[in-house]
């Protein structure tokens, strides 16, 4: 290793804990509320039991979690994760068809 590459080695900081990147978190609008609000509503969907099968990148995607999105608990989000529960809950059939999941 060069002293050059070894100096420039010593300007790169290290992170003292995870951090989160940058402009991944949204803020959670009144909009964005009702529509969740709207999703769940319409399609009756059992939060428990789909958080069980969320894959493990969403593993942090709670029924808490997702409460506290829609009650105004938290004021922000994953924008990764609440997309994700929002694509997921808009696939869900209306809960009058008998398709929905209880």
């Amino acid at each position: 290793m060069s002293a050059e590459t070894d100096e420039k080695s010593k300007n790169i900081p290290i992170p003292k804990r995870r951090q989160r990147l940058p402009g991944r978190h949204i803020v959670v609008s009144d909009e964005m509320r009702a529509q969740l609000d709207s999703e769940l509503t319409r399609s009756q969907a059992n939060i428990a039991l789909m958080a069980r099968a969320f894959p493990p990148e969403f593993a942090k995607v709670t029924p808490t979690r997702i409460s506290n999105w829609r009650t105004g608990r938290a004021k922000s989000a994953d924008g990764r994760e609440w997309h994700y529960v929002m694509e997921l809950l808009s696939r869900l059939p209306d809960a009058n068809t008998g398709l929905g999941i209880k």
